[in-house]
């Protein structure tokens, strides 16, 4: 919708695809969402000549100036952590899978870090896939340790339902023995039982964004343009915690209603 509304034709990719076989469709700008860094369009030798937006930041660095539209991922888990804790969560762990991401090395180093401030031993899984036997199995591991883990962070809605199907399994109580909060919000979230926290993060507004800088870009390669340079190549759009009765204090647990946490307090819905 941004992209019609600004008047440009929007073609997508997956990420299979290599960029220099649509030359023939006279690219003005382009948008590539979780780069991995590699893409040959992120290199300094690259001359395409158009403009290039990533949506969240290249894994590996590229040594070239990029534009990013990202959410502060480190700050959302550490809003998380925060959360677990405020609750009468006393050890929070990760569950993650181990694609080539930057939100995902964002989570883990803002875990680590949390945990190091307040001496906490942190308890990091990360798994290839996440199968109904592999979630299982961690969630095992993270509940046998000698202090077993009483919250756990997901980096998908899709691994935080498979760890929620994993603790019915293994009759673990959620949240009464264990909280469960996803790093992404969804529908599917509001309706398993219980609900499950997740970290809203706009993502419609992401694109908008991303489709508005790339815009601008493409704007001040037009001769004569007289447009300043852009003040940042860095925005960040803000996330929110949606708070649902996955990560409800075990004592409350039943009595527990929806409400949204922003990073700096407390909104109820």
């Amino acid at each position: 919708a941004a992209a019609a509304e600004a008047k440009y034709a929007l073609f997508v990719m997956s990420s299979g695809v290599d960029p220099s076989s649509m030359g023939g469709f006279g690219i003005d700008g382009m948008i590539i969402v979780d780069p991995k860094g590699t893409e040959g369009v992120l290199q300094p030798a690259n001359k395409s000549g158009y403009p290039v937006v990533t949506t969240g930041e290249p894994v590996v660095a590229t040594g070239a100036m990029g534009f990013v539209i990202d959410n502060d991922h480190q700050e959302a888990t550490r809003t998380v952590m925060d959360h677990f804790i405020a609750t009468g969560r006393t050890r929070p762990a990760l569950i993650v899978d181990t694609t080539a991401r930057s939100y995902i090395r964002d989570i883990v180093h803002a875990y680590t870090k949390w945990c190091g401030e307040r001496q906490l031993d942190p308890a990091v899984v990360a798994l290839s896939e996440m199968t109904s036997d592999q979630v299982t199995e961690a969630l095992t591991s993270l509940r046998n340790r000698p202090e077993p883990v009483d919250a756990i962070y997901t980096s998908s809605d899709g691994s935080a339902i498979a760890l929620l199907d994993s603790a019915r399994k293994t009759h673990v109580s959620v949240p009464g023995q264990l909280a469960i909060a996803s790093a992404v919000d969804s529908n599917t979230l509001r309706v398993t039982n219980p609900p499950v926290t997740g970290m809203y993060l706009h993502p419609r507004e992401i694109g908008a964004q991303a489709v508005k800088l790339v815009t601008e870009l493409i704007e001040r390669q037009e001769p004569g343009c007289g447009l300043p340079p852009l003040a940042t190549t860095r925005h960040l759009i803000p996330s929110h915690l949606s708070v649902r009765g996955s990560s409800a204090a075990p004592a409350i647990a039943d009595e527990a209603d929806n409400g949204e946490v922003a990073h700096h307090g407390v909104k109820p819905e």
